[in-house]
């Protein structure tokens, strides 16, 4: 994602939209670290709270962890949660719904609106962006709005602008890993092939149970799947 014109701009209020907490941490975290260390003010919408997984933990227990981890994420990115107040998996638009998100929405005033693309494989990344374009069309579009992908579960994406996140690269790492709640182990752990590391899960109504993977050697991304070979 690219926001050229952020680098030159006064200060600005920017919302980053998103379905579920660690959304748009996985989406856009480096473009949100740029935009607080540039002294612009951002925050980050969700539509839920987590509740519908959080690994091993009981659901009953979802939302408060999850809170809790999205509030860890904000704080590394200098950024500060807010939320839609709807459930997790159940996502809903409707009038009803449409009208109290735009009211959420326009209290935050903002100057720039970042959400998921709408073609997206999880009906909650749908709803989010589905509100999200509403809002943009009912205040007469009078923030400028952009669309960001999340891994696989966006579809038929492709983005005309990027920003170079590699000062931040670290605070984009950590910021993610702040969701933790599916994690197994913790950094310098030693495992051998056939220890479970993390949870999978499918929160809400994603297509199937799956888990973000990736590996790092001194800070450089490798490639896993000489880790994952015979597994």
């Amino acid at each position: 994602m690219g926001l050229p014109l952020l680098a030159a701009a006064p200060s600005l209020k920017v919302v980053v939209a998103g379905g579920h907490p660690g959304d748009p941490e996985c989406g856009c975290a480096g473009t949100i670290a740029r935009l607080t260390e540039l002294g612009h003010d951002v925050v980050l919408l969700y539509l839920n709270r987590g509740e519908g997984y959080c690994g091993g933990a009981g659901l009953n227990r979802c939302a408060a962890i999850r809170t809790a981890e999205t509030q860890d994420a904000c704080r590394i990115l200098k950024a500060r949660p807010a939320f839609a107040g709807q459930y997790d998996g159940r996502g809903i638009l409707d009038d009803s719904h449409y009208d109290a998100f735009d009211r959420v929405l326009a209290a935050e005033n903002a100057d720039v609106v970042l959400t998921q693309w709408p073609i997206d494989h999880h009906r909650d990344h749908r709803v989010i962006s589905m509100l999200t374009l509403d809002a943009w069309w009912k205040a007469r579009r009078k923030f400028a709005l952009y669309f960001y992908e999340v891994a696989e579960d966006t579809t038929m994406f492709t983005p005309s602008d990027y920003v170079d996140i590699s000062a931040v690269e670290t605070r984009r790492r950590a910021a993610c890993y702040a969701h933790a709640s599916q994690l197994l182990v913790r950094t310098g752990e030693v495992v051998v092939p056939g220890d479970r590391i993390a949870m999978v899960g499918s929160s809400g109504r994603s297509t199937g149970a799956h888990l973000h993977f990736e590996v790092l050697r001194s800070g450089d991304h490798v490639d896993p799947r000489r880790y994952l070979a015979g597994m």
